[in-house]
C-alpha cells in the first residue's frame, strides 16, 4: 500500500465536544506525526492555543502523542491515556 500523500487535521476539542481550533491539513509522513504535529502547535503558539489552556486542565492522549507528553506537561496540562489505549 501507497502511503504517500496522505492528509491529516487537528482538531483540540474541549471535553464538551467543543472544537477549540482546526489546523491545516498536515502531510503524514515520517516527520509529521501526531507527536511533532503536536508539540509544533504548542511551540508556535497556534492560534494562541496557550490561551486556552489553564493550568491542570486535562489532556487525553492516546500513543501517538505520547512522545509530546512532556511539552504538553510545561503549560500545566495533566496528561492521561486510557488503558485501552496502552
Amino acid at each position: 500500500m501507497n502511503m504517500e500523500g496522505i492528509i491529516g487535521y487537528v482538531y483540540p476539542t474541549k471535553q464538551s465536544g467543543y472544537i477549540i481550533a482546526a489546523y491545516r491539513p498536515y502531510l503524514s509522513d515520517s516527520s509529521n506525526n501526531d507527536a511533532t504535529i503536536q508539540k509544533d502547535i504548542l511551540i508556535k503558539n497556534k492560534d494562541g492555543i496557550l490561551n486556552w489552556i489553564a493550568e491542570h486542565d486535562l489532556a487525553v492522549v492516546d500513543r501517538g502523542l505520547l512522545d509530546s507528553t512532556g511539552m504538553m506537561r510545561t503549560p500545566g496540562l495533566d496528561v492521561c491515556m486510557p488503558n485501552f489505549f496502552k
